[in-house]
């Protein structure tokens, strides 16, 4: 039982560094605490922030923001596989489609089941002229087709900030029903931000919550104060309040409100080194017996110059600290992670658990990751997952791989179908092309072009009028005579006869 639980203390420990610590592009930032952006995100990764911070449009709760990272690049698939013992068996597959701006526009997920892969969830997002996010659908398979399931949409100020987010429900007749909304103030001064949720109901909108924040300045936030609505007014629920040393947290605070004054609940504390890396981070709950305060759990960091990071997670018993978990870090000179092993602590001595290995195209993004487990005294491959992108910038990225967005996979038109459409793209350089459809599990269904083609742009109509209705993919490969240039897209199309 106890290897369970510190199975899963391990598992979340390794959550929350792979998100707060891990970087493709800058090593300097990797080993900084990172800046956060969201409410959320702000008050829920307090293992890590050395400033708590507003998004760049100065919300508490940003939009879901899907970046072109740094190289340039986008990511375009993640296939996750299990290892059987003799070979690969898909587990679950992920697709995402961009704009012309490179603003994901959908993710579809799939999943292993009795049948094979099948659909499983998909994410469609539209936005605004301005590249800024306008909705998010989120849809479930039932089999036959895809079922909404919730739909998101946001609204803004000129200043670029939400003035609402309505949440919404579908209603049975194939649209939504308002559901819950999120009502955004702010004070001109900029140093006070207001989150009011209401539920819809029987025509009315119903008061439910009401958040108030305070800034410090632009970048650190001081306090944040949740309430409830009790039918008549307002009322005092919990509080976090936030103290900085030289910029850095050094103290997050936890407060629940009796109904007459604010009592201590608990808090976690921060210690940093000469270059602002959390050292230590520690978790103390308050005993109202004693009026005290009681250890939790610590985290203590350990870094090995530029090229390693061990982290070990303590339970806290009176006046001793009992191991709970470590995990092992390593990077390599640009700062990307090469591996991370974590162990359970066996009464005298540290036990392997778990450990990932990762692997990166010439680019620097994170191409494979390999999982294995520890058992019988020996490791065992357990899972990898394999990440395929798609180039942005115009520029080249590297010293071996040259990308452009002058070769472009356009979307399909007309979309959806019955029974033709057409494909085009267009190329920068001579290459020889590949173009080919596969249905939504991956098998190929034709090859439409294979050839050597010259620079410019180009189309094909594709007839489907033998295939069954349903979702496909195209997908086009291009290779210049040098072999300096690669390019790789992949975008999808409905059939609805």
């Amino acid at each position: 039982m106890k290897k369970i639980n510190t199975f899963l203390i391990i598992t979340l420990l390794m959550l929350i560094f792979s998100a707060t610590l891990y970087s493709q592009n800058n090593r300097s930032e990797f080993f900084k605490t990172q800046k956060h952006t969201g409410l959320i995100e702000k008050l829920s990764a307090q293992n890590s922030p050395s400033v708590i911070t507003k998004s760049d449009n100065k919300n508490l709760r940003s939009a879901v923001n899907y970046k072109i990272l740094e190289n340039g690049f986008v990511l375009e698939s993640v296939k996750y596989q299990l290892y059987t013992g003799s070979g690969w068996l898909d587990f679950q597959n992920e697709f995402n489609t961009y704009d012309n701006n490179f603003n994901l526009i959908e993710t579809v997920v799939q999943i292993f089941n009795s049948i094979g892969l099948e659909n499983f969830e998909r994410m469609s997002l539209t936005y605004y002229l301005n590249n800024t996010l306008e909705s998010k659908l989120t849809q479930l398979w039932d089999g036959v087709e895809w079922a909404d399931e919730s739909k998101t949409v946001y609204q803004y100020d000129a200043q670029g900030r939400y003035t609402e987010v309505n949440h919404l429900l579908p209603d049975g007749s194939g649209g939504f029903a308002e559901y819950v909304r999120e009502l955004y103030t702010y004070e001109s001064n900029l140093k006070k931000e207001f989150i009011e949720t209401q539920q819809f109901n029987n025509g009315t909108w119903d008061n439910l919550s009401f958040t108030e924040a305070i800034y410090f300045d632009e970048e650190r936030i001081q306090e944040v104060t949740n309430s409830g609505w009790n039918g008549i007014e307002y009322q005092f629920n919990d509080k976090q309040t936030f103290t900085y040393s030289s910029g850095l947290l050094i103290e997050n605070l936890n407060l629940l409100w009796t109904g007459s004054e604010w009592v201590n609940t608990a808090k976690q504390t921060y210690e940093y080194d000469a270059q602002e890396r959390i050292t230590e981070s520690l978790s103390l709950s308050f005993n109202e017996s004693t009026q005290g305060w009681e250890n939790v759990f610590r985290m203590t960091n350990t870094y090995y110059g530029t090229d390693s990071l061990i982290t070990i997670l303590q339970s806290g018993n009176i006046n001793e600290w009992e191991n709970l978990a470590k995990v092992s870090n390593m990077f390599r000179a640009d700062g990307n992670l090469t591996g991370v092993v974590s162990y359970e602590w066996d009464t005298t001595e540290w036990l392997p658990l778990a450990k990932g290995d990762y692997d990166y195209d010439a680019n620097g993004n994170l191409k494979l990751y390999i999982e294995s487990v520890y058992e019988d005294n020996e490791w065992s491959v357990f899972g990898r997952a394999i990440y395929t992108y798609i180039p942005t910038n115009t520029t080249d990225v590297n010293d071996d791989v040259i990308t452009t967005v002058d070769f472009k996979l356009n979307d399909n038109y007309p979309n959806p179908f019955n029974p033709s459409t057409v494909i085009s793209w267009q190329s920068s350089v001579d290459s020889r092309q590949t173009l080919k459809v596969f249905d939504i599990l991956g098998n190929e269904v034709v090859t439409l072009i294979d050839e050597f083609r010259p620079a410019g742009k180009h189309s094909i109509e594709f007839n489907a009028s033998v295939l069954a209705s349903g979702i496909y993919l195209y997908k086009i490969e291009s290779q210049s005579i040098d072999g300096a240039y690669n390019f790789s897209a992949v975008k999808k199309m409905m059939l609805i006869k």
